[in-house]
This record gives structure tokens, sequence and C-alpha cells, in this order.
């Protein structure tokens, strides 16, 4: 901290540097004020708390918001635990001339629970109360509970996501009660439209978080306000939200208005997804070593039973053989970026999605349709379910089919496959 600390006639200052890029934000080329002694370690323990503030200015003119400092609790109980409390110096008469570290710290956590009030009435007194470690902020062990979980990447960061949105209604442990997490839940699906199965998932990873502050003795193992909120009487409205099939009529129809877009990719992974009933990943990850003549593997499904080997039908072959031969970069549906996570279906997906809301297709139809689209065509032409389930990687629930069958043979499973029809297909 020595190299933060001056030493002036008057006594010691605490100095901190402004980046150039920001000199006409502060209006000034560095922080500087008095620490108030002349003693040199007093000094360069007063330093602390000022420049942690100066720099969470700086980091919040940067991103042009208040946030770091406001989310710095930890700091500040930090330094609130380790200041002295003793006063500096007394005068004759025994009376304090300068404050303690610890009640510097208090008036300047003070000061701005103070400033964040006029700003935006009740932020301060959480603000100051987190900081004090009066109250345990709910987004204080996040980032180390997301560090210890062993899902992929993408899940640790959708499961992140919906405890910090958890965290934004409730700011602090003490505010999560029974009674209000129901009310809340309530407002998801009433007032932002979420449907029952999201709103249970945003409460899973929730009673994930709320498991692990309970591991780590933060709150006690007998209050659990996020189980048991009788969610259950909202079954009407998920069925009105979930996924539903298309009409082999709107299959073409899709399918027409990616190739009236020009878009050559989408109109190829149409035409993949309906003569195959795959996932949309599963697809746009398949590699050009995996497709055979008659078939081609799905080796990195969701589940076990997603590892399968498709039938080729007869109606896919002429597109599946022109993308192998085409392929740039040894996938089928070459040219796709991927996302963060490895995933290559994002960009595109998301034109699907344009497209179909375009033409009027609300959040109950997405690329995931057409594979629900598949599955009523076997089920229609009479084909053996667990034909079908082989074929687009379900698990069979019975006993008999989940444990002991083996998987079909390709040519029952190509002979299934052919079953699937579209009035109107034109290749």
């Amino acid at each position: 901290m020595a190299r933060y600390v001056v030493k002036q006639k008057q006594g010691y200052y605490a100095v901190l540097e402004i980046p150039k890029a920001l000199h006409n934000h502060f209006g000034k080329r560095r922080f500087k004020e008095t620490l108030k002694t002349r003693d040199t370690s007093e000094a360069q323990r007063r330093v602390l708390p000022l420049v942690a503030k100066w720099k969470c200015e700086i980091e919040a003119a940067r991103n042009g918001n208040q946030g770091p400092l406001e989310r710095d609790h930890k700091f500040w109980r930090e330094s609130l635990s380790t200041a002295e409390t003793n006063s500096g110096h007394t005068d004759e008469q025994g009376d304090d001339v300068y404050q303690s570290d610890y009640d510097l710290i208090l008036d300047h956590l003070q000061e701005k629970a103070k400033e964040m009030d006029q700003e935006n009435d009740g932020t301060g007194n959480d603000f100051y109360q987190q900081a004090t470690g009066n109250a345990v902020a709910t987004t204080d062990y996040i980032d180390e509970w997301k560090a210890a979980l062993t899902n992929t990447e993408k899940t640790k960061d959708m499961k992140a996501s919906a405890v910090r949105r958890f965290a934004e209604k409730f700011t602090t442990i003490d505010k999560v009660t029974k009674k209000n997490v129901r009310r809340w839940a309530d407002t998801l699906m009433q007032e932002e439209g979420l449907s029952l199965k999201t709103v249970k998932s945003i409460l899973s990873a929730c009673r994930d978080y709320w498991k692990y502050l309970i591991a780590i003795e933060v709150v006690s193992e007998d209050y659990t306000p996020l189980s048991n909120l009788g969610l259950a009487s909202k079954v009407s409205k998920a069925k009105a939200n979930e996924r539903k099939s298309f009409s082999e009529e709107e299959v073409l129809s899709l399918l027409a208005k990616a190739k009236e877009k020009g878009d050559g990719s989408l109109a190829d992974l149409i035409i993949m997804g309906m003569w195959t009933g795959a996932r949309i990943e599963e697809l746009c990850s398949l590699q050009v070593d995996k497709v055979k003549e008659k078939s081609f593997e799905i080796v990195d499904a969701k589940t076990a039973s997603g590892w399968r080997e498709i039938p080729i039908h007869s109606q896919l072959k002429p597109t599946i053989k022109r993308l192998v031969k085409d392929s740039k970069d040894g996938y089928v549906l070459s040219g796709l970026s991927e996302n963060k996570y490895g995933d290559r279906s994002n960009a595109i997906g998301k034109r699907f999605g344009r497209i179909k809301t375009e033409m009027g297709f609300n959040r109950c139809h997405v690329f995931h349709s057409i594979r629900k689209t598949v599955i009523s065509k076997f089920r229609h032409a009479g084909i053996d379910e667990d034909k079908a389930a082989d074929i687009v990687g379900h698990d069979i629930p019975t006993m008999t089919y989940g444990l002991y069958a083996d998987n079909s043979l390709l040519q029952e499973l190509i002979e299934a496959m052919e079953k699937i029809t579209y009035k109107g297909w034109n290749a």
C-alpha cells in the first residue's frame, strides 16, 4: 500500500492516478485525500478503504454504472473485520483527535448509503447492512457454488443466471420466505409469462444454491423456504405453453420460407430434421466421418439412449450426399459458427426462430416441434414404439423394453423410417 501514500508537510495523503481516458469524466488526473495522520503505519492502514473506493469508482465509470461498488460487500466486511478499532491519537484532555480505521470505514459506508438512498430510496440501507455484515447478500456465495457444480459450463451458467434472477428479487438471505418465494413464482408466470416448467427449473437451481448455503452453514438446515411451494395446480397453464408439433404442411411452408430467403443452410437443416426427427444440435454437430451409406451415427447426444444410429431416408439421401461432398470443415452442415459452449446450432436456431415468428407461430412452436412431427408420423403409421424410440433416441419407460431389449436391427429401422411421407414434398 505504500505506493498509494504520499507524505507532505501536513501529514500523509492517499493518492491514486486516474487512467488518462477518464480524466474528463472525473475532471482531474488523480484522487487525493488526507489520511489525517503523521504516523507511517497508520497511513498505510488507512489508505486501504480509500484506494478501494476510488478503484470501484474508476471501474464504475468504465462500465457506466455504480454496480461494482454496490456489489463489493465482501471487501468492506473484510476491511471492517481487520480494521483497528482504537483511536489514532488523543489530545491532552483524552478526547479523540483522529478516528480509528474502523470508524473511518463506517463513515464512508454511511455516506455511500446516503448517496444511494438519494438516488434510489431503500437501496442504501441494503448496501450498508450487507457491507457491515448485518445481513448476508444473496449473491455472496454464487460464484463459489457455481465453481463447485459438476455440470457442463452451459448448464452452470444457466443455473447461475437463475439464481442471480432470484437474488435480484431477494437481495439478502433474510428476505427469503416461503410466502414471498411463492408470490414471486406466481409473478414469473402471471406477469412475465413464463411457463410452469421454466419457473420450476429456476426454482430447482435456487434450491441447489440454498442447499449449498446450508452445507456451508450460512443458513439453518431447518429453514427451507424453497420447498413445497404448491405449484402443481398450475398444470393447465403449463399445458397451454408446451411445445407443439408442426403439421406436414407447416413443415413444408417453413422449408419454402427458408429457401425464399436464400438461407440454404437453414433449408438443409429443416430437411434433415423432417426426415430424421433428430435434435437441432445433433444435426448441426454431425460430422462427415459419422455418415455411412445407409445411416449416420449420433455420438454426442444428451442422454445415453441418444447415442444411436439413424437410418437415412431415401428422400434424404441426395441432400446428405451433397452436404458431405461440399463440406469444408468436416461437418455435414458446413460453415456454422460455434458459441462459447461449443454449440453449433445457436445462430442457425435463431434464424429458424425469426422465420417461424414471421409466419405467425408462437413460442409453442420451435425447431424441436419438427421432432414431434416425426414422432407423430411414426405413431400414425403404426410403427412399434421401440423402433421409433431407437430412431429418435428416447428411453423406453417399460421394464421390458427399457432394460432388456437390444437395439432393433438396422434394416428394421430403415423400413420404419421409410413409412414417413410428406404430401406435396418435392426434393
